[in-house]
């Protein structure tokens, strides 16, 4: 320890730090928070793909304020690493005399965190799920296809994917499952998440619909909800994706080619 004299001389002496040393620590001060904001930024963007393993519609889910609170958290990160910088390199500049910027940017940062921890409250369950989701589930090969045996006898008979507000709390019930072990069945035997999952049921009842001649006076929208989707574009996507042409052109074509063989 430095006398009570050394440190009141170093005091008034000036600057103990060159300034390449405090640009240094400067930088060094702020790569823990581009470490903690890229992680939890890497966090929320998963959410999505979690909700995919859980939900089989994501309408009416808005994912809008996870890349407002991202932007935010960086922009804020941002204009912080520059308004230090500026006071280590130049404080006497005429633009950080006229006002001190530190404490918006401080008071900034501590709303969208807030945000973020309203929007953890209001989805207690996001990172628990997150976690075991992901997590390392041992399960053998017979526990497994005697699990998915059961998935699939429920989708068949009871055909619940008809209704647009499914999920995969309701299948692991049906079944006896944790929706977590259920997820991991899923990813795993199948190599789909639940979303996938659910649209190839949809669109194998929507592909039944199209040809039936009792659903010939539906148009593709009665069908579409009919089969549990709730919207055009999604539905769309996924029957191309499946089939490898839209509905409409799908419903055409066989249509014609069974009136030729006629």
């Amino acid at each position: 320890m430095f006398s009570s004299d050394v440190q009141r001389e170093m005091l008034y002496s000036g600057p103990v730090f060159t300034q390449s040393e405090m640009v240094g620590m400067l930088i060094f001060n702020h790569i823990h928070f581009i470490i903690y904001t890229s992680l939890a930024i890497a966090l929320l963007f998963k959410y999505k793909e979690m909700l995919e393993q859980v939900q089989s519609t994501l309408k009416g889910t808005n994912l809008k304020w996870v890349i407002f609170i991202s932007s935010g958290l960086i922009i804020n990160w941002g204009f912080h690493f520059l308004n230090s910088f500026l006071w280590t390199v130049g404080p006497d500049l005429p633009i950080l005399q006229i006002m001190d910027y530190r404490p918006i940017l401080i008071g900034t940062a501590f709303i969208f965190s807030s945000m973020l921890v309203f929007k953890s409250l209001q989805k207690p369950d996001f990172l628990s799920d997150l976690i075991l989701t992901n997590n390392a589930i041992s399960l053998s090969k017979e526990e497994m296809k005697s699990i998915q045996n059961r998935i699939n006898n429920y989708m068949t008979e009871k055909k619940a994917y008809l209704d647009p507000n499914f999920n995969i709390k309701m299948l692991s019930d049906n079944v006896n499952e944790k929706h977590y072990i259920v997820s991991k069945v899923l990813n795993q035997y199948k190599q789909q998440n639940f979303h996938d999952f659910t649209n190839e049921y949809r669109i194998r009842e929507a592909q039944v619909m199209l040809l039936a001649p009792e659903f010939k006076k539906k148009n593709i929208t009665e069908i579409m909800y009919e089969c549990g989707f709730n919207t055009k574009s999604v539905f769309n996507a996924a029957f191309k994706k499946q089939i490898g042409m839209p509905p409409r052109q799908f419903r055409n074509y066989d249509y014609k080619s069974i009136s030729k063989s006629a």
